[in-house]
């Protein structure tokens, strides 16, 4: 596991009692992008702009995970009752085939640094791949991993289920580059050759009633 994040978000849902007209309907909702199940267009609720209740990473990074284990855990968030009609909650990680991607042990970073690049506000972290043997040595360059978690700034998702920020990348690349690199790889297969991939989840829940305040 390379990297993850989680994100608790809240919507309004406003209902009315005539249904929009189809000709009406936004359906750019759901054409303009692979949104999943969470993407919807309906002629009685009009859905408002996503607010971020809560975001932290799924796991710890660099995680090695066996075929037959499993991660459980467990978390709670704090927002208003009267704020939201729909709460949703999305988790996206990285993995990779552990063969393919060693990280050195040494130097490892102390957290996560916080930087500009390209108008695109993240905090990454980066590690030295390690080179699995002599033929590496002799025909590879110096390779690093960098995660990154992108928090604010201009090449957000704008998607109208959830907000822009944050999102989490992964990018496998020679050292020396700067920051901006992991936003825009420039695709030398060395992705590819890790097998990096990802897994995603979104769920939905209406928000609950609010407690009967008698005594």
């Amino acid at each position: 596991m390379l990297t993850s994040l989680y994100e608790v978000s809240g919507t309004r849902v406003t209902v009315g009692r005539s249904p929009v007209a189809p000709e009406e309907l936004d359906y750019g909702r759901i054409t303009g992008g692979n949104y999943g199940a969470a993407a919807r267009v309906n002629p009685f609720a009009d859905y408002g702009a996503p607010e971020t209740i809560q975001v932290g990473p799924v796991g710890e990074d660099y995680a090695w995970i066996g075929p037959d284990e499993r991660i459980h855990t467990s978390l709670r968030a704090q927002a208003p009752l009267d704020r939201f009609d729909l709460l949703r909650f999305t988790a996206d990680i990285a993995v990779a085939r552990a063969d393919r991607v060693e990280v050195d042990d040494w130097p490892q970073p102390s957290g996560r640094a916080l930087r500009t690049c390209d108008g695109t506000r993240i905090a990454e972290s980066r590690r030295p791949l390690a080179r699995l043997g002599a033929f590496e040595w002799l025909t590879e360059s110096r390779r690093e991993l960098v995660t990154f978690w992108s928090v604010s700034g201009e090449m957000g998702d704008e998607s109208p289920w959830w907000p822009a920020f944050p999102w989490t990348g992964v990018s496998i690349q020679h050292d020396g580059h700067d920051c901006a690199h992991a936003l825009k790889p420039d695709h030398d297969g060395l992705e590819d050759r890790a097998m990096v991939g990802w897994a995603s989840s979104v769920a939905e829940a209406a928000v609950p009633p609010e407690p009967d305040a008698r005594p």
